[in-house]
């Protein structure tokens, strides 16, 4: 059975904070209020510290960084190459499934924070 969770980065100028919500009834009442809010779905995938993965959140593998997002022509979860060593797959994007390791729905790699958090790793 598949987990429906979400979470949401809020931002209104003055504070930002990331609200968790295990049942997205909630996080749709915020939209419906005009809230600012950026929604990030759960992608049913752990990774190898047993983090939870959602959408718009780094992971690292090795010496690559990889932002997870939406495959929308492919109704899946991908991650897509923002920093290797190997120029030629840079700005890629490849299935998430591609990452999993010997674990069921576990991925060999770690989150290392999100997009609206931890944007400073983008830079780097």
């Amino acid at each position: 059975m598949s987990e429906y969770k979400f979470r949401a980065w809020y931002s209104s100028g003055t504070k930002e904070l990331m609200l968790y919500e295990d049942y997205p009834g909630q996080v749709f009442k915020w939209l419906s209020e005009g809230q600012p809010l950026e929604i990030m779905q759960y992608t049913g995938l752990k990774d190898k510290r047993g983090v939870e993965i959602y959408k718009a959140d780094l992971y690292r593998e090795g010496d690559n960084l990889y932002k997870v997002v939406r495959m929308d022509e492919h109704a899946m979860y991908g991650l897509k190459v923002i920093k290797t060593n190997y120029v030629l797959i840079r700005g890629l994007t490849f299935p998430i499934w591609h990452y999993i390791g010997n674990a069921p729905l576990q991925t060999r790699g770690e989150i290392v924070g999100n997009i609206y958090e931890n944007s400073a790793l983008l830079n780097n």
